[in-house]
């Protein structure tokens, strides 16, 4: 397995408002008790975290890709876009 990290900016308006409902549902007074951020979704609520647009996937990511497929190695590339990181004085930083 590898998880990317996709370089995003800090200033994207995604992390204004988020929207990407993840985890359990929660009755209203579970969603209002848990500290974190929670939309209704139908009759319950959920977790939501910012959905940023990407910028690009980190250099070393796209290279393990590439040398898997090299290798004949079957490579499945899906799912929400990696782990959101920002260049921090020339760091990867995770960002929420």
């Amino acid at each position: 397995t590898v998880l990317s990290q996709i370089i995003v900016d800090p200033n994207d308006p995604a992390f204004q408002n988020p929207t990407k409902f993840i985890g359990p549902v929660y009755s209203k007074e579970e969603a209002m008790n848990l500290g974190k951020p929670v939309k209704q979704d139908g009759e319950y609520y959920r977790q939501v975290v910012p959905s940023p647009s990407p910028i690009r996937l980190i250099d070393q990511h796209l290279a393990a890709v590439k040398l898997l497929t090299k290798n004949n190695c079957i490579v499945i590339c899906a799912g929400g876009g990696g782990i959101p990181v920002v260049l921090d004085n020339g760091k990867l930083k995770g960002i929420e």
